[in-house]
């Protein structure tokens, strides 16, 4: 008997343990608001009042004037937005990315070079971006596949990467002849790629780009020298592929060739030397019909170069809304994660930032940074939420 009590009463601490661990669970799976007196969604005008209402990383609700439950803590702030999506970086993988073995590194992945404590993913949420692609570095005229990250996490423990087998890059440049073992110019690579391209409907390993070749995957084009864009741009034309060209000092003398391409641009952000048609061309690509986003090329530049680049195309004559969407919607739409994140609505991950204004007026500062509905970033000075049923205030 005295046996059966000892299993019986180590049964029934079994069972307070699990039930407290579930009742853990339940408190950790608690619903909270975030009311904003101005609430962008990255899809459409911005919401007056806005509400977004999120659990276990996911929102649940978002719209204008929602009623809250009491039991669920609120905090009021002044303008809430998404989260920022980077189509154009090498965050914590800047010198490990690097890959110059073959011409064609179809299989190579950024990802296995990506540093997820790496202190570039800290100043990423610093600046209000939660999603960032870390594309493979210009070392070859195919030089592997990108990786889709996260830029924080619970208790701010590391990136995620949330997708390895990203977009491939193709890059006709200086970088690629570095290798010393194929072309010497970029008529070479353009040559090379001819050939590839053509030649590729079996593949091989390390170079298989059948998937690049039937339109099922979008690949980055990136390059030194507006001609060596010029040259490559009939022969991905003529082989069908589905690019996003990556748009840097000189792409504004090419508008009514990539308008015929029909390629969507990313565009870097505007150096101190850049005349002021770069400045106005996203503007001018955006009126011609052509899909545009904007890149922050980090660690090269500071990620709050990604907001820079669109404020400043808005003060160059972009609209205001498409230059939002250009960092938000679209760059997620690019790189086939929209029904994740780059905007806010019921069902996508709870990434969004807390500003003191206009994320695109510069003179707005960031308050705070969520990923997954996690705060992962505040800044000094700030209150948070409070207990559940009262009302935080971020000034």
């Amino acid at each position: 008997m005295s046996l059966f009590r000892r299993a019986f009463g180590l049964f029934l601490l079994c069972c307070f343990v699990c039930l407290g661990l579930a009742e853990a669970g339940v408190a950790q799976g608690e619903s909270k608001a975030i009311r904003a007196k101005l609430l962008y969604t990255g899809t459409g005008p911005a919401i007056q009042d806005g509400v977004i209402l999120f659990r276990d990383g996911r929102i649940l609700a978002v719209g204008p004037g929602l009623s809250v439950p009491s039991s669920v803590p609120v905090t009021e702030v002044k303008v809430v937005a998404p989260g920022w999506v980077d189509l154009m970086t090498r965050l914590g993988a800047f010198e490990d990315a690097f890959e110059s073995s073959h011409l064609i590194l179809s299989e190579a992945r950024a990802a296995d070079g990506v540093d997820p404590h790496h202190l570039d993913f800290r100043k990423a949420v610093r600046s209000g971006t939660t999603t960032v692609l870390i594309a493979a570095a210009n070392r070859a005229l195919v030089p592997g596949r990108g990786a889709i990250v996260k830029t924080g996490s619970p208790g701010m423990n590391g990136a995620r990467i949330v997708r390895r087998d990203g977009p491939l890059k193709v890059y006709v440049g200086s970088g690629a002849l570095s290798n010393q073992m194929g072309p010497t110019a970029p008529a070479g690579l353009i040559h090379e790629l001819r050939t590839s391209l053509s030649g590729n409907a079996g593949g091989d390993s390390g170079s298989d780009l059948r998937g690049l070749l039937s339109g099922e995957e979008r690949a980055l084009l990136d390059w030194s020298h507006p001609g060596d864009l010029l040259g490559t741009l009939p022969v991905v034309k003529d082989a069908g592929l589905n690019l996003i060209v990556q748009g840097q000092d000189g792409i504004e003398r090419l508008l009514p060739d990539l308008k015929s391409a029909g390629f969507p641009v990313v565009f870097a952000p505007a150096s101190a030397s850049s005349l002021g048609r770069y400045l106005e061309a996203p503007a001018r690509f955006q009126e011609a019909g052509l899909t545009i986003a904007f890149g922050s090329d980090s660690p090269r530049w500071s990620p709050e170069a990604l907001r820079v680049a669109a404020a400043m195309a808005v003060q160059n004559g972009l609209d205001a809304d498409v230059a939002f969407r250009a960092i938000t919607s679209v760059p997620a739409e690019l790189l086939g994660v929209a029904d994740r994140v780059g905007s806010l609505s019921p069902g996508k991950d709870a990434d969004f930032a807390i500003w003191t204004g206009d994320p695109l007026d510069l003179s707005s500062r960031l308050i705070a940074t969520y990923v997954d509905g996690h705060r992962v970033f505040r800044a000094g000075g700030h209150k948070g939420e409070k207990r559940p049923g009262a009302r935080g205030h971020h000034d």
